[in-house]
């Protein structure tokens, strides 16, 4: 297991003694972690789970940005090139 992977264990198994807002934080720190490598479907679980906790707690955050980045690369679109895609996505964020 890699360095990364191992402090991801790590974060999971403390999660248990936080409170929502830090689990939230927790899991977009997940979400991020594995947005960058090849796991992008779990990162978009983790990202969603943030979401989730984040809007229950009445905290303002991205995650919904970065759960539309990532659905991106899950769909193999090239968000360089797709400026409308990303423009009604940025939309869609707004009208929320």
């Amino acid at each position: 297991a890699s360095e990364g992977q191992v402090i991801c264990s790590k974060l999971m198994f403390l999660m248990d003694g936080m409170d929502s807002v830090m689990k939230a934080r927790t899991y977009f720190a997940l979400g991020c972690f594995h947005g960058s490598s090849s796991s992008l479907k779990k990162a978009k679980a983790y990202l969603e789970m943030a979401r989730n906790l984040f809007q229950d707690a009445d905290d303002d955050n991205s995650s919904v940005r970065d759960i539309a980045d990532i659905e991106i690369k899950l769909n193999g679109i090239n968000a360089s090139s797709d400026v409308d895609s990303l423009r009604s996505r940025y939309e869609e964020t707004l009208a929320k």
